[in-house]
């Protein structure tokens, strides 16, 4: 894979979904990289819901 793209993969959530799915499937068990994989999706998905959450609109009522 080109450098440039590569660096653009290792950004993006699919990636470490994809390898802890795959590290699951063939068995490796809570070993390795999977603990990495699992991490860097939880923190994806915190970083997400406070972003939502600061984007919300607030009404007075």
């Amino acid at each position: 894979m080109l450098p440039a793209l590569e660096a653009v993969s290792n950004l993006l959530p699919m990636t470490y979904a994809y390898d802890a799915l795959a590290r699951v499937a063939r068995g490796d068990g809570l070993a390795g990289q999977l603990g990495t994989d699992v991490a860097v999706l939880v923190l994806i998905t915190a970083v997400a819901l406070g972003l939502g959450a600061a984007t919300l609109r607030r009404t007075s009522q």
